[in-house]
C-alpha cells in the first residue's frame, strides 16, 4: 500500500495536467470564451483590456460582408457586441431644432417600450454630446437648463438606452447619433481605457454612417436626375408621335377616299399609340428598365415598318431611298433601333428649307451590323458638332428640344452599340449606327 503513494500522486500530477490542456484548447478554440477571458483579465489583471488592431480588422472585415448598404447599422451593431462583449445594444438619432428629439432606431440584446422611442430631448444637453467625448452613467456630469436654471442629470438618457455607456456619434459639426452600451468595468483604470475605445469606435462608426448617407444622397440625386431625362425623352418621343399625327391629317384631307390609305392610316395610327402607349409606360414604371431588355430582331424588317410608319410617301418634296442588305439578326432592344432611326429621319426632314433626299443603307461588317442615315440637307458646322452635338437642349432648329439625339446616343450605347456623325455645311449629313450581331 505504501507504493502506491507515489503512483497516486502522479497520475493526479497527469490528471490535472491533462484537464488544464483540455480546459487550455476549450477556452482558446471558443472566440467568446477567450474574448470572455480577456476581458476578465483586463478587468482585475491588468489595464490594457483591448486589441485596437484586431478590433479595426474585424470591423473591417464584417462591413466587407455585409453587402448591401443598408446592412451597416445591423453590422456594426453585432461587430461592436462582439468587440465589447457589451450584452445589450442601442442607436439612436437625433433630430436638431428647438427642442430636440430622440429617435431610438435599433436595440440589440433588448426590446424598448414603444412610448421610450421617441423622445425630446432639454436643449442644453447637445452642446455636451457634441462634444464627441464617450460619457459614462459613474460620471455622468450635471447640465443645467438655459431656462429655468435647475441642475438636470442625464440619467434619463442613459435609462432611455438601456447603456451604462453613451458614445455620442459626432461627425465634423453633425451629430448623427448615440450609441448606448453596457460594458463591464471596475475603478477608473478600466473606465479610463473603456473610453478611449469608445472614443475610437465613435469615430469610425460616425465615418462609416456619413459615407452611408453621402451615398443614399448620391443614389438619389441619380435617380432625380434619370427621372427628369427620362421625363425628357418621353416628352420628344410624344412631339414625334405629334408630327406623325399632323402628317396623316395633312394627308387624309388629301386621300381619305382611298381605300390603300385608309389602310395605311389604320397602320400609322396603331404604330402611333404603340409609342404613346410605349412611352407612357416607361415613364409610369421608369425602373422596369424597358430599354434595357434585349433578343434577337431582324433590322432590315424593323427599318421597313419604321419608314412605313411615317406615312411620308406623299409629302412634296422629300425622297427617301432605302438600300437593305440581307443581314442576320441583331441582339439588342428594337425599339432602341426604332426610335433612334425615327429621330434620324424626323431631323433630317426638319432640316431640309424645301427639299430633300434621305438615303438609309445595310452594311456588314465583321460581327457588327452598320446602318447609315444620310442626307443632302444643310449640314452642321464642325463646331456644333465637337462641342453640342450630342448634349441635351442643344439644337439648330428653332422648335427643336435637342433631346431626340441625345437620347439617340445613350440609347444605342446602353445597347452595346455606337453612332457617328460626319457633317459639312451645305453639303448633307451622315449618320453611321453599329450594332451586335445576334450570336450564332
Amino acid at each position: 500500500m505504501g507504493t502506491l503513494g507515489p503512483i497516486w500522486g502522479k497520475l493526479s500530477s497527469s490528471l490535472t495536467l491533462f484537464l488544464g490542456l483540455g480546459a487550455f484548447v476549450v477556452v482558446f478554440s471558443s472566440e467568446r470564451l477567450r474574448r470572455e477571458l480577456e476581458s476578465f483579465l483586463g478587468v482585475h489583471v491588468y489595464s490594457n483590456r483591448y486589441d485596437y488592431r484586431n478590433a479595426w480588422m474585424t470591423l473591417t472585415r464584417a462591413l466587407s460582408d455585409s453587402g448591401r448598404p443598408g446592412d451597416i447599422i445591423p453590422t456594426l451593431m453585432e461587430t461592436t457586441r462582439e468587440m465589447t462583449l457589451s450584452p445589450t445594444l442601442s442607436f439612436a438619432t437625433i433630430t436638431e431644432s428647438n427642442e430636440p428629439v430622440l429617435h431610438l432606431q435599433e436595440t440589440l440584446g433588448w426590446k424598448a417600450d414603444r412610448n421610450t422611442r421617441k423622445q425630446t430631448l432639454p436643449p442644453a444637453w447637445l452642446p455636451l454630446l457634441k462634444r464627441g467625448i464617450p460619457l459614462h452613467s459613474a460620471d455622468s456630469p450635471d447640465v443645467k437648463e438655459t431656462e429655468n436654471k435647475k441642475p438636470l442629470s442625464l440619467e434619463p438618457l442613459f435609462s432611455s438606452l438601456n447603456a451604462s455607456w453613451i458614445v455620442p456619434l459626432q461627425y465634423q459639426d453633425r451629430l448623427l447619433g448615440l450609441l448606448g452600451l453596457n460594458i463591464k468595468t471596475r475603478g477608473t483604470l478600466t473606465i479610463r481605457e473603456d473610453r478611449l475605445f469608445l472614443q475610437a469606435l465613435g469615430a469610425q462608426w460616425s465615418s462609416l454612417l456619413a459615407n452611408a448617407s453621402l451615398s443614399r444622397e448620391m443614389a438619389g440625386k441619380r435617380e432625380a436626375e434619370f427621372l427628369s431625362s427620362l421625363r425628357a425623352f418621353t416628352f420628344h418621343d410624344l412631339k414625334n408621335a405629334g408630327v406623325a399625327l399632323k402628317l396623316l391629317v395633312h394627308n387624309a384631307r388629301k386621300n381619305i377616299d382611298s381605300p390603300e390609305f385608309q389602310q395605311e392610316l389604320l397602320f400609322c395610327l396603331q404604330n402611333i399609340s404603340e409609342q404613346i402607349d410605349s412611352s407612357m409606360s416607361q415613364l409610369l414604371s421608369p425602373f422596369q428598365q424597358e430599354y434595357s431588355k434585349t433578343l434577337d430582331f431582324d433590322p432590315v424588317i424593323l427599318i421597313q415598318n419604321t419608314v412605313r410608319a411615317l406615312n411620308w410617301d406623299n409629302l412634296p418634296g422629300l425622297a427617301i431611298k432605302l438600300s437593305l442588305s440581307d443581314t442576320p439578326p441583331v441582339t439588342g432592344n428594337p425599339r432602341v433601333l426604332e426610335t433612334t432611326l425615327r429621330n434620324l429621319l424626323i431631323n433630317a426632314r426638319e432640316a431640309f428649307a424645301d427639299s430633300g433626299e434621305i438615303l438609309i443603307e445595310t452594311r456588314t461588317e465583321s460581327d457588327r451590323l452598320i446602318l447609315v442615315v444620310s442626307d443632302n440637307g444643310p449640314g452642321m458646322s464642325r463646331e456644333f458638332i465637337e462641342t453640342r452635338l450630342f448634349r441635351p437642349f442643344q439644337t439648330t432648329k428653332k422648335k427643336g428640344t435637342g433631346l431626340g439625339l441625345f437620347s439617340c446616343k445613350l440609347l444605342i450605347e446602353q445597347s452595346g452599340g455606337t453612332i457617328e456623325v460626319h457633317s459639312r455645311e451645305g453639303e448633307g449629313t451622315e449618320f453611321r449606327i453599329t450594332l451586335p450581331y445576334a450570336s450564332i
